[in-house]
């Protein structure tokens, strides 16, 4: 070893002892006063983190695995793998992959961290090194935040390869599974027919795109073009918005001015446009010292919708509706009637990061937002409330994605005193005559999450086919009293209370957020990639 290469190693050592000790001592302060109330659930019970990476054969314990259900369940979330510093938030975390692999009537349960640069670099140094969403409340922040830029400097962290860590959803495109996370570029993985899952590694698309990557991109069901968009809270223009050819390389990449930073997470795509949300969600770092919550403010003016030409190249046809004062995560769907898009989405009239649905008027509930485009008017209808509408991650039938669509299935959801999210069933929605069409609760203490709609026949679908729920809805479910995990496979056309099947698995499965079912052909395709 060279004398370079030693003096390398020592300055290394060096920095990241003195940066984990500080972090240690910065954490110590947190803890004793109490500055960061809001992390503890989310590391306890049945969100708690797994520690093993396990594969293993699937049990059914109810029902039997339809014939025709050939392919994987892919979920990711947030499984942190170094025990973390400072604040915690249910967005932090490394993300993890749980998959299902079924064919030929025997299922394999896998689960893998996704090897991101953020977690290599951490596992090398010992410690959490990247900064993160729970950090960033009250004085502390601004220390953590100065050891995070001090670790770079010194060269124990680099951006070079993202500090994204592919925790949020999962797509396919061009014979890739994509790992997702809005702060970053995709990750690719592949699965094995062994059922074991594997990082590939990091997406750049040739370096055309420079900017993070949208954790909902919208996949055209007969195109095969890929829509995505990025945000950016720390400059100016904020957004950024591009599309993908069918064989995955960039067709363009442009950027999209707002006036403020926000939190930009889905988007919608129709036929013929895509929609930007500019919700009032602001990034506002002033709060997090003078108030000691996390930097982002549910700010007192309208939700906007960006409407441009889907295969645009610049942002100059781009037009804004104004719409009311509601924030928005997930996008059921979109699609063209005439003049008018009609765009569902799940809003909230109320929202915090701190609390999630604590707050009145917080719990999200289904609604419809007509865009006039030849009078430049917004007009807003939220469904009718009832403890079964209240609820999250809307999906639809894949191949309806821009399409008329009836049906939209939501992650029913009920909320505890401190505003901790509880998925406890699925709720199918009618869009046509804006009623509920079914529902389905997992009973007693057990807790799911987004069921992904798997159709029996995978592919496009003409809009108004009596095919569009001719399909399963699949989610992981945990009983927050056993904890103990299922893959839980419900019939989404009759919405019958009792599964189609119930499958154990060998550990428990933490609660994640999005997941996507990869087809038998889609398997062979990214195998053959």
């Amino acid at each position: 070893m060279g004398a370079d290469t030693r003096r390398d190693s020592f300055f290394y050592k060096a920095a990241a002892g003195a940066l984990r000790a500080a972090s240690k001592a910065v954490h110590w302060l947190d803890s004793s006063s109490k500055l960061h109330p809001g992390w503890d659930p989310y590391m306890k019970h049945s969100f708690a983190p797994v520690d093993k990476e396990v594969l293993e054969g699937v049990e059914v314990i109810e029902g039997n695995l339809p014939e025709e259900l050939e392919g994987t369940y892919v979920r990711t979330g947030p499984n942190p793998k170094l025990a973390p510093m400072g604040g915690y938030h249910w967005f932090d975390g490394d993300g993890m992959i749980h998959a299902v692999r079924i064919a030929g009537g025997r299922a394999i349960y896998c689960n893998r961290w996704v090897e991101t640069a953020r977690l290599e670099q951490e596992e090398r140094a010992g410690f959490p090194l990247a900064g993160k969403i729970g950090d960033y409340r009250g004085f502390s922040s601004l220390v953590y935040m100065g050891l995070n830029r001090l670790a770079i400097a010194l060269g124990v962290l680099s951006q070079k390869h993202g500090l994204g860590t592919a925790n949020t959803a999962i797509a396919y495109h061009a014979g890739k599974i994509l790992a997702l996370h809005e702060g970053d570029l995709p990750y690719a993985l592949r699965v094995a027919c062994s059922g074991l899952v594997e990082t590939v590694g990091r997406v750049t698309y040739g370096g055309k795109v420079t900017h993070a990557f949208t954790a909902h991109p919208k996949l055209d069901p007969e195109t095969q073009q890929l829509f995505y968009f990025g945000y950016d809270c720390g400059k100016a223009p904020h957004c950024h918005y591009g599309w993908l050819e069918a064989d995955g390389t960039v067709a363009a990449d442009f950027p999209v001015t707002i006036p403020k930073p926000v939190m930009m997470h889905d988007m919608a795509l129709t036929q013929k446009h895509a929609l930007i949300l500019d919700m009032p969600l602001e990034f506002e770092p002033k709060v997090m010292v003078k108030e000691g919550k996390l930097p982002f403010v549910f700010a007192d003016r309208p939700a906007r919708i960006g409407v441009l030409p889907r295969c645009a190249r610049s942002a100059d046809d781009i037009r804004w509706f104004t719409a009311e004062r509601l924030m928005s995560f997930h996008v059921a769907n979109a699609w063209e009637e005439g003049k008018t898009i009609r765009l569902f989405l799940c809003t909230m009239n109320s929202f915090s990061l701190d609390e999630f649905t604590a707050a009145e008027g917080a719990e999200p509930l289904l609604t419809e937002f007509r865009l006039h485009l030849d009078t430049g008017a917004c007009t807003v209808r939220r469904f009718e409330e009832s403890p079964a509408a209240y609820g999250d991650f809307p999906v639809v039938h894949p191949g309806l994605v821009g399409r008329r669509t009836r049906y939209t299935y939501v992650a029913c959801m009920e909320s505890d005193d401190r505003g901790v999210p509880r998925f406890v069933g699925v709720t199918k929605f009618d869009l046509q005559s804006g009623t509920i069409a079914g529902h389905v609760r997992h009973g007693g203490a057990r807790l799911g999450g987004e069921a992904v709609f798997v159709p029996r026949r995978p592919g496009p679908i003409a809009p108004g086919s009596e095919d569009e729920d001719d399909g399963w809805l699949m989610t992981y479910v945990t009983d927050d009293d056993t904890l103990h995990s299922e893959l839980v496979v419900y019939d989404a056309r009759t919405m019958a209370a009792t599964p189609v099947v119930r499958l154990r698995m060998p550990q428990r499965v933490p609660h994640g957020f999005h997941g996507h079912w990869v087809t038998a052909a889609q398997l062979a395709a990214q195998a053959a990639a």
